[in-house]
């Protein structure tokens, strides 16, 4: 598990290393890592909150985009996956596949 939690930290440093034009904080793998975390999730808030610094562009793995769109195309999604498998309590959802989705309903002033 705390590789895994490294990883995600590691992802936020080099997000905004890229960002900043300079290397990445590294990952204290053998301190507190919740504690490495706060810092890693506020700095990237606080830049995405720069109107400048969230749309500067950056090349990267899908191409030349705004470091908005990085953020949230890698990032976020970076971090829901690898939240999925972290230990925790368990989550109790009443599923029924017998009734097929019918998706989300739009609203009739939007159609």
């Amino acid at each position: 598990m705390a590789d895994l939690v490294a990883h995600v930290i590691a992802t936020h440093h080099r997000v905004l290393a890229t960002l900043d034009e300079r290397e990445p904080v590294a990952v204290d793998r053998e301190s507190d890592l919740v504690r490495q975390w706060r810092p890693a999730t506020v700095a990237i808030t606080e830049a995405l909150g720069d109107e400048v610094r969230a749309a500067k562009t950056m090349s990267g793995m899908f191409g030349e985009q705004s470091f908005a769109s990085l953020v949230g195309r890698l990032l976020c999604s970076d971090t829901l996956l690898h939240t999925w498998d972290l230990p925790g309590p368990p989550v109790r959802t009443r599923v029924s596949l017998s009734t097929p989705s019918r998706g989300p309903r739009i609203p009739d002033a939007a159609r």
